[in-house]
């Protein structure tokens, strides 16, 4: 597999201030049909906020997604890549961590996408690669 991040990101994401409301966040994740948001401090990575943020540390716990900023509820300093790294590199991050989206950022540091562990299996399974024919 010679694939490269790159080649399998996604860079229509949604990219939120973590000062912002978990009600508004959610809302752009469902217009754009995407289950993470990428949130900043600054201009930086701060953290990433998944479909599974919403449900473990939002709704489980009572609170409101309208009084409930981004950043006191999402993954904070997530594990990143860069976009020039071969793909097969994520699947230990994928299976030791569980991993479902990670952010993808540029030599700059600056995020540019995401790559999801369905990405990588899709991939994996694609019909030219030797993993399918297992």
């Amino acid at each position: 597999m010679s694939e490269t991040i790159h080649d399998l990101m996604h860079t229509d994401i949604v990219c939120v201030k973590k000062n912002v409301f978990v009600i508004d966040v959610i809302h752009e994740m469902a217009d754009k049909d995407i289950g993470c948001a990428l949130v900043t401090d600054q201009g930086r990575l701060y953290g990433i906020f998944t479909e599974h943020d919403l449900l473990k540390r939002v709704i489980a716990k009572g609170l409101s997604p309208d009084e409930v900023q981004v950043g006191d509820v999402s993954s904070t300093n997530p594990i990143t890549v860069t976009d020039h790294h071969p793909l097969v590199e994520l699947t230990t991050p994928i299976r030791e961590f569980g991993f479902g989206h990670m952010p993808v950022l540029n030599e700059s540091h600056k995020a540019i996408g995401i790559i999801s562990s369905k990405d990588v299996l899709d991939c994996l399974l694609a019909n030219d690669s030797p993993v399918y024919n297992l």
